[in-house]
């Protein structure tokens, strides 16, 4: 949380437990809304993982 809602913005949400500075895991579409509204940034606590490609040629099956 970058800082939080004042009195009457987001009052369908229940937000009284939440602190600046927290880090917390809500519903996509809350988590949407703070965003979106600049009182949140995303936190991607997963690090990147690779991928591998694969240059070579598809096989698909011949048709008859």
């Amino acid at each position: 949380m970058k800082s939080l809602p004042t009195g009457g913005e987001l009052d369908e949400f229940n937000l009284r437990h939440f602190r600046v500075g927290s880090i917390v895991v809500v519903p996509a579409r809350l988590a949407s809304i703070l965003i979106l509204s600049g009182y949140a940034e995303l936190v991607d606590d997963h690090p990147a993982r690779a991928e591998a490609a694969d240059f070579g040629q598809p096989h698909f099956p011949k048709r008859k």
